[in-house]
């Protein structure tokens, strides 16, 4: 490949105290052949004069400035503008391993890939522990070795299994291009949406186990400041649905997919702020109602009692009780009874009554 071989997108809103450090891990890779775009999308901190001062150093970065339009504009203005062969989006409190760009660009030309997806490493700011989660490392799609090429068909069959991460995948830029794949603006979540609809596109898919990219989790990141852009949670995953529907993905492989965004929904129930609670709850209930699986929604396993109870329960009231139990307990017992109120699951339903 000659010219640009890799496109480096980083959208940047008030993350100054992280850039520095996502900056060197990108001028620092071993493949010198790139270009850093970055966006400023109307910070109010000194993320424009951090951009700036490295735009200044190294001739291979560019600075994009705009009013606070969200990570979606901004990463579409950039894909415009990428020049590269392949194009990466890195966010601002992440960083790369110094051969991240080298190895996904070699492997993705070899393979003539159209999409290539890496492991990842999670750093807990508050700890300071590197851990390797289960769900971005793909050892269920190499068998246990460092890479694989998967065929349509695969991606098909495991379409609901693989992390949808915008971030932890080079694309082949042509291919996004003649997609016209793009973020949707105004709405969170949106880098699961962009993944699939790729996903979905794509003829030849990668993966490397390799832990090419680190994820900082803390306290201020989006994801876990408990907004009400959780919601969006359900708007998001009624588009991927209508995306398997499309694809003609078989009800089993629909339905995996809906036990593991009921567990997930949980887990942002629980981080959501409390104002937001409710209305979260009822928009769960309704997507849940609409996406059910083929036979309804059943425990196949005991320790999911909990979960799945949580969701059917007749209202709000009766969901904010059963929050009261310690899984465990509950995962033995289909009756309890809490401040006087008696609470039954059977066949797939929670009756509340005195």
């Amino acid at each position: 490949m000659t010219g640009v071989v890799l496109t480096v997108i980083i959208p940047a809103y008030n993350a100054e105290k992280y850039l520095p450090q996502c900056l060197d891990s990108v001028i620092g890779q071993t493949l010198k052949d790139i270009e850093v775009i970055c966006v400023d999308d109307g910070s109010t901190d000194g993320s424009a004069s951090v951009l700036q001062a490295y735009a200044q150093k190294d001739s291979r970065i560019s600075v994009l400035t705009q009013g606070n339009s969200g990570q979606s504009a901004a990463r579409n203005r950039a894909l415009e503008k990428a020049k590269g062969a392949y194009v990466q989006f890195l966010d601002a409190d992440d960083w790369l391993d110094p051969d991240c760009c080298r190895v996904l660009s070699g492997q993705a030309a070899a393979g003539k890939l159209d999409m290539l997806s890496m492991a990842a490493v999670s750093y807990e700011e508050e700890s300071g522990r590197y851990v390797r989660e289960p769900f971005y490392n793909f050892y269920y799609l190499t068998g246990g070795g460092e890479t694989a090429l998967l065929s349509r068909d695969e991606c098909l069959q495991h379409w609901w299994e693989m992390a949808p991460s915008a971030a932890l995948t080079i694309y082949r830029t042509d291919f996004l291009r003649a997609n016209n794949l793009r973020f949707e603006e105004g709405l969170k979540f949106e880098d699961c949406l962009f993944f699939k609809q790729a996903l979905f596109a794509a003829d030849r898919v990668g993966v490397n186990r390799q832990a090419f990219y680190f994820r900082r989790k803390h306290a201020e990141s989006t994801i876990n400041n408990g907004g009400r852009h959780y919601l969006d949670w359900f708007d998001v995953n009624a588009k991927i649905h209508a995306l398997a529907e499309a694809q003609g993905i078989d009800r089993r492989q629909k339905d995996r997919w809906l036990f593991s965004t009921v567990n997930y929904s949980l887990r942002l129930y629980r981080g959501i702020r409390k104002e937001y609670q409710k209305e979260f709850f009822y928009k769960a209930k309704r997507f849940f109602a609409e996406f059910s699986p083929a036979g309804g929604w059943t425990v196949p396993k005991p320790w999911r009692n909990f979960v799945y109870c949580l969701l059917l329960a007749p209202n709000y009231f009766c969901f904010r009780l059963l929050c009261l139990l310690p899984k465990k307990t509950y995962a033995k017992k289909v009756g309890v009874r809490i401040l006087g109120l008696k609470l039954k699951y059977k066949n797939g339903r929670c009756k509340c009554s005195l």
